[in-house]
């Protein structure tokens, strides 16, 4: 799982917001973890050989899982929820705003060689 912004869906149960379940050899990376306040925003059960890193969690529980490069803080999103109007790019004051990791986002647009971004969309200053 690469580049996903998920939002709430704890709205399902006791569902992790970014997880791998009874997985082997899976890799997690440069993600964006919004959860509900008291909900799982990630598991360990039962995976061998799972890769977290690179992802920012916010909301829910402490992950149980976390990458060496894993941050949990605000990604201070231009305006997540589930109305037509939600945004869900990264502000300019965007912990995930200055991240070395892959070099193209979701729409297949470039990321910022010299500073590229966490999570789906790659950060374009508002001009």
């Amino acid at each position: 799982m690469v580049d996903d912004r998920p939002h709430g869906h704890g709205l399902v149960g006791a569902v992790a917001d970014i997880f791998a379940l009874k997985s082997r050899d899976v890799r997690i990376l440069n993600n964006i973890s919004y959860a509900l306040s008291g909900e799982r925003t990630n598991t360990a059960d039962r995976n061998v050989d799972v890769t977290y890193d690179h992802n920012i969690y916010y909301g829910g529980l402490k992950p149980e899982v976390q990458g060496r490069n894993d941050v949990i803080a605000d990604p201070k999103l231009v305006n997540p929820g589930t109305s037509p109007g939600s945004d869900f790019r990264l502000r300019a004051d965007s912990p995930g705003t200055s991240f070395p990791a892959v070099t193209t986002d979701i729409t297949g647009a470039p990321r910022n060689a010299a500073a590229p971004d966490r999570g789906a969309y790659a950060f374009r200053a508002a001009s």
